[in-house]
């Protein structure tokens, strides 16, 4: 991702979607595809100092939960299900609902300064933070900067 260096005037976007379960389809499978998703973000820039120092930043934050139900087709049938190795696998692994989260917050943020017409340096810094629940009191977090 590139972003152009800035203006001498201030400029900025905002931007907000929500989106629940009532208005969503089943999926493929005929289960609920979504429980609810939120995003909020936006951008703002402009100059630090006329011509010569210009800065740009945009945060975004998004939350979003899925119903899940989680069912072994192959333990359908009695024979398999009542097997010992069976029940060993679902005493680790229960067939059950749960509802998945997902939740991430970025910003990337750029600072550029101009010398003279044919000199100048920018420097930009990122950062993207997530948080997962994919299987019940199982929680996976992750953060990732970058500098240039």
């Amino acid at each position: 991702m590139s972003t152009k260096s800035g203006t001498n005037q201030f400029h900025g976007t905002g931007v907000y979607l929500a989106r629940d379960a009532s208005l969503s389809g089943r999926d493929a499978f005929e289960q609920e595809a979504l429980a609810r998703i939120q995003q909020l973000g936006g951008s703002f820039g402009g100059p630090l100092s006329k011509d010569k120092t210009f800065f740009f930043t945009a945060p975004e934050m998004q939350r979003s939960s899925k119903p899940v139900q989680i069912y072994f087709a192959e333990l359908a049938k009695p024979e398999v299900r009542n097997t010992a190795g069976a029940q060993a696998f679902l005493g680790v692994t229960p067939e059950q609902s749960f509802t998945a989260r997902s939740d991430s917050e970025s910003i990337v943020n750029r600072l550029d300064h101009h010398f003279s017409e044919n000199n100048s340096i920018f420097g930009r810094f990122d950062y993207l933070h997530t948080k997962e629940n994919v299987y019940p009191g199982v929680n996976r977090s992750e953060e990732h900067t970058s500098e240039l």
